[in-house]
């Protein structure tokens, strides 16, 4: 797993800029805008301020991205309508 790719990611979750993940995380612009140009790799320390951010732990950072993406899918289902949950399952016994 790319820690870069893990921190856009979950920005992208939140619909955060760089700019928001620095007022959240406390880091500096520059800080983050040097792992996103893959200048500095980050320490463990803004990992952590990082994950704070998110509100999430370093293990769930680390985790398998698939379960955290099933979760997501599985909530967003569950907010579906009787209708819309069935047409979903509908769709995708047609794609067997």
């Amino acid at each position: 797993m790319d820690i870069i790719e893990r921190i856009f990611n979950l920005m992208n979750e939140n619909n955060w800029s760089t700019y928001e993940l620095s007022l959240h995380s406390n880091l500096t612009q520059s800080t983050i805008s040097s792992m996103f140009r893959r200048k500095s790799d980050p320490t463990l320390s803004t990992l952590i301020k990082i994950c704070n951010a998110f509100n999430i732990t370093l293990s769930e950072f680390f985790s398998d991205s698939n379960i955290r993406n099933n979760n997501y899918v599985i909530e967003q289902f569950n907010k579906l309508n009787p209708q819309d949950k069935e047409l979903i399952l509908y769709l995708i016994n047609k794609l067997k």
